[in-house]
């Protein structure tokens, strides 16, 4: 009947048939002698198996609540003895000795927790209730940590530490971090909006943190005040780049950076990190932000940082100022740029500089020095080296100091868009500066300071400022890095320019004047200047200019092949040319404009005159033109110049020769008809010039 049924086997927990439930309580009373023996430390002939057996009886009787609550009681017996020992301790022994409790205490709390692991298992989690180790954290709070004698000997003790320790003296930095361990894992399990370590520590750390740099960075700050005051009346002959140069503004921030570099070693030795945002928040409030706009528009500050150039401390400042959790990284980029405008402005508001060129009209656009009395410098040089030397010191400022910030890269391109488009005066500058370097003046030399970069320092945040001897005219070869370099700073300045047209017209007028005068320094550099306004505005914009020097190319060789002709005419002692051919003219209405040079051999004089024509398809030709009229001889220097491209006018008041100029001039004309058919001459003596 019953034998397919199986019965289910369950073993019951072991019950020791020699205890009942009566000797609990004497069992826990020899438990209680041994949990006190293990928190001072004498557990040399203690067996940690039996303790645990002591336990588990106490478990199996259901008397758990006497065990949970023994240990309990047992914990704040201990503390309340060492209480008593802990309050005649004073000065920084009180912190020696707390430590030292607490680890002893939480080494013995865990061996109670491995005598009681049953009740752990069983009781603890069951009924949710705090374990041993929790049990310990909160007795040692309440009992050592709050208590009011301890806790504010504890707390005066370490902020006195800390204050030793910020004005250079040796503390123990591991006994501070053990007391702030200490609190803070106190703190772990408190009920939400209850903090010991916040409340006891913190708080107050950060309040006297902000009064001792409060009063540091003002006493440093009327200090650094005094000693400007005494060196005012120092003649200091240094050159301006020296970091030697005495500055409140750089000299504050070197100690607001050592600083804070010594609390970021503090937390990193013993301020906890959770700590580290609120710290950096009273070091910038205190250091930086109280101090900012002081700092930026004061006497000796961020001001001369910039004209002194000193790299390494704009740096420091930059970095200062962008620190994060600084509400101010706009106000450095504000005044950077006030200074970049307030600056530029007093350059191009000055008055014009009093020299001794000759030939240039002040403030116009339609002329400019030919060459330069001794120890004078042109206005437009002037205004547009300083121009371009505020540019480049500030452009490596930012590259140097600013890491390269784009908004400042930014904010400089507006600043001189808005300064160089705010009248025609620097178009009017800049076309005459290029005019005076490109004219053949005398061999004075300008120097020009510009900031160059140097390339080769890599470990150096620091520029050199170079002045370089330019020539006036620029007489070196492409391949000069300097020359090159000027073109540059100056296609920079350019590119800023709304009004390109205007550019254009006054740049041609002025290198007409230079190519019709013969007093362009050099054809290469002209090119190559060219080369630039094409590259920066398109073909069409330097086509016009191009085919100016393109005129002079062929003009030359016209004149070339002219005065061949000339010469094998005089050898066969044939007369090319008469007086019916003075004119020549075709039914196609073109012409051409010739620039011609004459001279004579018997009254030595030479005329130079030009010839214009009305269309852009003309090529210019030029030549020497020899006659015989009435026993005197000329020469002509002749330029043909294409209608469209040069800035000329053809005069409407008809203009009478002299018989011998008149004469070589009919010569060219009907040289230049034979081989450019259906073409016209216009002569334009006006652009020309005569030797006597």
């Amino acid at each position: 009947m019953f034998g397919n049924s199986k019965k289910k086997l369950v073993i019951k927990p072991y019950v020791s048939p020699t205890h009942n439930k009566d000797k609990a309580e004497i069992i826990w009373i020899a438990l209680a002698i041994s949990i006190q023996k293990i928190f001072t430390l004498n557990v040399e002939r203690m067996s940690f198996d039996e303790l645990y057996g002591k336990c588990y009886d106490i478990v199996l009787f259901k008397k758990q609540d006497l065990l949970y609550n023994g240990i309990k009681n047992q914990i704040n017996i201990y503390l309340n003895n060492e209480l008593i020992k802990l309050n005649s301790i004073t000065n920084e022994l009180l912190l020696r000795s707390i430590s030292d409790l607490f680890d002893n205490f939480t080494l013995s709390v865990s061996r109670v927790r491995d005598i009681a692991m049953y009740l752990e298992n069983d009781y603890i989690k069951t009924r949710q209730k705090l374990t041993i180790p929790k049990l310990g954290l909160i007795a040692f709070r309440d009992k050592i940590m709050l208590n009011i004698s301890i806790k504010l000997k504890t707390k005066q003790i370490l902020l006195r530490m800390i204050e030793d320790d910020r004005n250079g003296l040796i503390v123990d930095k591991y006994l501070i971090r053990k007391i702030l361990d200490i609190l803070y894992n106190i703190s772990i399990h408190e009920k939400v909006g209850s903090n010991t370590y916040k409340d006891e520590f913190e708080h107050i750390f950060l309040e006297e943190t902000c009064k001792y740099y409060t009063s540091e960075a003002s006493s440093l700050m009327q200090s650094l005040r005094g000693e400007e005051s005494e060196t005012m009346d120092i003649d200091m002959d240094i050159d301006s780049g020296s970091n030697n140069i005495f500055n409140i503004c750089g000299d504050y921030m070197k100690r607001a950076e050592i600083r804070i570099i010594q609390e970021n070693n503090r937390v990193d030795t013993y301020i906890l990190r959770i700590t580290e945002d609120k710290l950096k928040n009273v070091i910038n409030t205190t250091w930086i932000t109280d101090n900012a706009e002081i700092l930026l528009t004061m006497p000796k500050g961020f001001k001369d940082l910039i004209e002194q150039h000193r790299i390494i401390d704009l740096k420091r400042m930059y970095m200062l100022y962008q620190r994060p959790g600084v509400s101010i990284s706009n106000m450095l980029q504000k005044h950077f740029g006030e200074y970049i405008r307030n600056t530029a402005l007093e350059i191009l508001n000055l008055p014009i500089i009093s020299t001794s060129t000759t030939g240039s009209s002040t403030g116009s656009t339609t002329g400019s020095s030919g060459s330069s009395g001794s120890g004078s410098v042109s206005s437009y040089t002037y205004y547009i080296t300083k121009l371009i030397d505020l540019k480049n010191k500030c452009l490596h400022i930012i590259s140097s100091a600013f890491n390269s910030n784009k908004m400042y890269y930014k904010m400089v391109k507006d600043i001189y868009e808005d300064l160089l488009n705010m009248d025609t005066k620097c178009v009017s500058y800049l076309v005459n500066y290029i005019d005076e370097l490109l004219r053949i003046g005398t061999n004075k030399t300008t120097n020009i300071e510009l900031l160059i970069k140097n390339n080769t320092t890599s470990s150096s945040s620091s520029s050199t400022s170079i002045a370089i001897t330019i020539p006036k005219c620029i007489s070196m070869s492409l391949n000069d890095q300097h020359g090159e370099q000027l073109v540059d700073y100056i296609i920079s300045l350019f590119k800023h320019i709304h009004d390109k047209d205007i550019f254009e017209n006054h740049y041609k007028i002025n290198l007409s004047k230079r190519l019709l005068g013969h007093k362009s320094n050099s054809e290469e550099w002209e090119k190559y200047i060219l080369s630039k306004l094409k590259a920066e505005c398109g073909y069409q914009y330097s086509a016009k200019m191009e085919g100016m020097l393109t005129d002079l190319v062929i003009s030359k060789q016209l004149m070339d092949n002219f005065r061949l002709q000339q010469t094998k005419s005089d050898q066969i002692g044939s007369t090319t040319g008469s007086g019916s051919d003075t004119d020549v003219h075709n039914g196609q209405g073109e012409e051409s404009s010739i620039s011609t040079s004459s001279s004579s051999s018997s009254s030595n004089s030479t005329t130079n005159s030009s010839i214009v024509g009305d269309t852009s398809t003309i090529v210019g030709v030029g030549g020497m033109g020899r006659a015989n009229a009435g026993g005197v001889r000329l020469e002509l220097d002749i330029m043909i110049l294409t209608a469209g491209n040069w800035p000329v006018t053809v005069p409407s008041a008809p203009i009478y020769y002299p018989t011998p100029i008149a004469s070589t001039m009919n010569i060219f004309n009907v040289y230049y008809a034979d081989r450019h058919g259906g073409r016209r001459l216009t002569w334009l003596p006006q652009l020309g010039t005569a030797d006597m």
